[in-house]
Order: C-alpha cells, then structure tokens, then sequence
C-alpha cells in the first residue's frame, strides 16, 4: 500500500463518518466496536461479551476496563447498538439500519 492508498482511504473513513453522525467515536470507541463487530459475524447476531474477551481482539492496544465500558454505553446512546436483556447480562446486538 501506499501513501495516495492510504489517503485515499481515509478519506473515504471521514466522509462516511460524516454522513453516519459518528464523528465523536474516539479512536478506542473504533476498536471497541470493531471488535464487537468481529464477533457478532458482522453485525447479524447477538454477542455476549466482557471486558477481556474484547480486549483479546484489539490486539495489544491499550484500551482500559473503564473505556471499554464507556464506548458501550456511547454506542448505546448513539444507536449503534442495543443491549439485549438485563443490565449485567452483556449481551447486545447492533442495530439494523443506522438512522441519520
């Protein structure tokens, strides 16, 4: 890959970001949630997940327990995802269309 690649992409990454209203997501909350998405096969099932069962996919990136949770609470609020049954339970499921 190279620069003009790279670039290119990004640009791309902002714009959708725009379009999306997902602008305030910090670059933990990104890999918070891309991790999330990994495990629920894309998107399509519900995922159970914990603090280090999603820290062992963000591949040694400093992501704290407070954050991790923060970033859930954040996607919650956005609604990118929903939580599926109690509280305590951490079982949540993305939402099937995003609404801007």
């Amino acid at each position: 890959m190279n620069l003009n690649a790279y670039f290119n992409t990004l640009t791309l990454l902002i714009e959708a970001e725009e379009q999306l209203n997902l602008v305030d997501l910090t670059e933990s909350d990104r890999r918070v949630l891309l991790a999330l998405w990994v495990i629920s096969n894309g998107g399509s099932d519900e995922v159970k997940v914990n603090y280090k069962k999603c820290v062992s996919l963000i591949q040694g990136r400093d992501v704290s327990k407070a954050q991790f949770y923060q970033t859930i609470r954040k996607a919650i609020e956005m609604k990118l995802i929903y939580r599926v049954g109690s509280s305590r339970a951490g079982r949540y499921k993305f939402v099937s269309d995003l609404i801007v």
